[in-house]
This record gives structure tokens, sequence and C-alpha cells, in this order.
């Protein structure tokens, strides 16, 4: 099952998720969740708010963004151009770029456990996390390229 590729590439994150810099990090930050007012941006909902890997952060952020479930699609491309982004106002560290493909990764899971009294949905994440375990070398690798410190 997809779920199984998955455990593998989040456990081996495991020892070094000790040594990723730390900052505040949202916990939920999407389009939803940001207001734009002409130059000036707000964050809504710090209900999920805690101290952790920053890298973390970006992941979760990083996927809302490449995986839109409403429409049952994931984009890669749209994953890495954020986290290019994120990366040209904060630079990350060779080990969260190394981190961000299993912790984009862990997003899967952590939808699929939310809605698992929803078998209809899990299904549907569990079909396009399928299709990222596939690629997964791919993302990592276009992970690399672009962000590569």
């Amino acid at each position: 099952t997809p779920e199984l590729g998955v455990a593998e590439a989040v456990l081996a994150l495991g020892p070094r998720r000790g040594r990723l810099p730390v900052s505040l990090v949202h916990g939920g930050l999407h389009r939803d969740h940001v207001v734009r007012q002409g130059a000036r941006l707000a964050l809504l909902d710090f209900e999920k708010v805690s101290v952790g890997p920053r890298v973390e952060g970006l992941a979760r952020s990083a996927y809302h963004v490449g995986f839109r479930a409403n429409d049952e699609t994931a984009d890669p491309r749209r994953m890495v151009a954020y986290a290019r982004a994120y990366h040209r106002v904060l630079t990350l560290a060779a080990c969260e770029v190394e981190a961000l493909t299993g912790l984009v990764l862990r997003c899967f899971v952590r939808d699929m456990h939310v809605h698992r009294a929803q078998p209809e949905e899990r299904a549907r994440i569990a079909l396009v996390l399928g299709e990222f375990l596939a690629n997964r070398a791919n993302l990592a690798g276009a992970f690399l390229r672009y962000l590569g410190t």
C-alpha cells in the first residue's frame, strides 16, 4: 500500500529531525489563511502554531499549494516553485532540502489519517500518494536542483 512506502520515507527522517533549524511554524498555512491588502500580507488562524523544524511548515504549505483535494490533482511543479520562492527569502540548509520530500509525503499520510472515517476521501488521497511515491526520486531531484545550497 502507499502508506508503507511513505512510512519508510518518514522513518528515515526521524534521526535527522533534531538537527533541522527550528522556528515558529504556523501549522496550517494555505491560501485561505493569507489576506492581502495592497503590498501588505496578514496571516490568519494561529490555532496550530508551534515551535519546530521550519521545513515542516514549508512542506505542509507546499503540499497545500500543490495538492488540491477538491479536484483530485497534485502538481509537484507548484510544490517546487513554492519551496523555491520560500528559499529565495529564507535560505534553506542542505539538511532541510534533503528532508523536504519525506515531509511532503508525510502530509499525505496525515491527511489519510484525518480522513480515516471517510473511505472515499482516503482512497482519493492514497491514489495521488501512489503517484508521488512512484515519482519520489524525481521530486527529491527537483528540490535539490532548485533549492540546492
